[in-house]
């Protein structure tokens, strides 16, 4: 009889624990979910506080769960999500808060071998950003996010993430170290495709942001109704998708508008164009600028109009007289040395300032021509331009 009793008491405390455990099991399930929802709608509204508060439900979870690896996951993509949004003061820190946390978190999620292809993928993406931020790096940190994604494909090649990341890359490297808008599109054209054909399972992030850089891969490509199509589609699916509609889609607009516009008037219809550069380190050797009419010849370095000029209080003031409306661009640099060129260093990194109209900046290289364009349309044109 005491036996019984004993075995009894045994079965009792098993299930109350079984009991414990599913319950405890299904409180963590239902934070993680709403993570993931919280995470879906951060990126949708570009939104650091919601992305915080979808870190704040994943650290919940892993304070019940210490070993749950998606958590851990979803932990190290919100903090990815944080690297590059600016602060409320304007301070572009939130890099130096969460780059480390995100690294590690990542890699411990990349323990699970059900995780560690979308880990690798999601790790590389976190490089690409460290990438962005020091370009010195870009041999060692390249090599790293090429072989993590080629572990992630060689596991599996249907991971549309995979893509997306690659063509990320292939967008933004410049031509002279492999970087291409072609190949970055085709990549992109891949993750849209199997998006939208395979099912996703407990990871789905991509498909909007997929839509959004095959969008600005045939724009760059001159593919305007094609780039109108895709922005359209990505609002069709999430119509407050902010990055799209508030920001991507006017800018395509605006290009539009702009290109259709007549590029010369009749020969009455000249201007002035008074260009202003601030921001030289000194005033040694000599400022060349560049007047450029057209896409084809700002790409080709083929210039309209050029001036060499010194430099005097840091400052540079030049007038081009007699210019036809129509649409141009400038790009200067600072000649320190009188050597006619822009030094660089072994990775291509200008050890000269320079800059663009529009004070426009490349990610990887130099500005594009439609961030760089302007309109001449009246007889007198200021430019206030930034030493990069």
């Amino acid at each position: 009889m005491k036996t019984r009793k004993t075995l009894m008491t045994i079965l009792l405390l098993l299930a109350t624990v079984f009991l414990f455990g599913s319950t405890k099991n299904a409180a963590a399930g239902k934070l993680l979910k709403k993570a993931k929802e919280i995470s879906k709608e951060a990126f949708i509204k570009y939104d650091a506080n919601l992305f915080k508060q979808s870190i704040g439900l994943c650290e919940r979870v892993l304070s019940a769960e210490h070993n749950n690896s998606l958590a851990k996951y979803y932990l190290a993509y919100n903090q990815y999500r944080l690297l590059l949004m600016p602060t409320k003061n304007g301070k572009d820190n939130l890099f130096d808060i969460y780059f480390e946390q995100a690294v590690e978190n990542a890699k411990t999620a990349a323990r699970q071998n059900e995780l560690k292809p979308e880990a690798n993928i999601l790790l590389s993406a976190i490089y690409m950003m460290k990438l962005s931020k020091n370009q010195a790096e870009a041999p060692t940190i390249s090599a790293k996010i090429y072989k993590l994604l080629g572990q992630a494909q060689s596991n599996n090649p249907q991971n549309p993430r995979i893509y997306l990341v690659k063509g990320i890359m292939l967008f933004h490297t410049p031509k002279m170290f492999g970087g291409s808008v072609e190949k970055a599109l085709t990549n992109f054209k891949k993750a849209a495709r199997l998006f939208e054909s395979s099912k996703q399972g407990f990871v789905d992030w991509g498909y909007l942001e997929t839509l959004a850089w095959k969008g600005q891969s045939l724009q760059r490509l001159k593919k305007y109704s094609e780039t109108e199509s895709v922005y359209k589609k990505s609002l069709k699916i999430e119509p407050e998708f902010k990055w799209v509609k508030y920001v991507l889609l006017p800018n395509l607009q605006k290009q539009d508008s702009l290109l259709t516009s007549k590029t010369n008037n009749s020969n009455k219809d000249i201007a002035n164009i008074t260009v202003d550069i601030k921001g030289f380190n000194n005033n040694k050797g000599k400022v060349r600028i560049g007047l450029y009419n057209s896409e084809k010849n700002y790409d080709n370095g083929k210039i309209f109009r050029a001036r060499a000029l010194k430099i005097q209080d840091k400052t540079v003031e030049c007038t081009f007289d007699n210019i036809p409306y129509g649409n141009y661009a400038i790009k200067f640099y600072h000649d320190e040395n009188n050597n006619d060129k822009l030094d660089k260093n072994m990775f291509g990194i200008p050890k000269e300032g320079y800059g663009f109209s529009n004070n426009a900046a490349g990610s990887f290289g130099p500005a594009n021509y439609e961030d760089a364009m302007f309109a001449v349309k009246k007889s007198t044109v200021i430019l206030k331009m930034d030493v990069q």
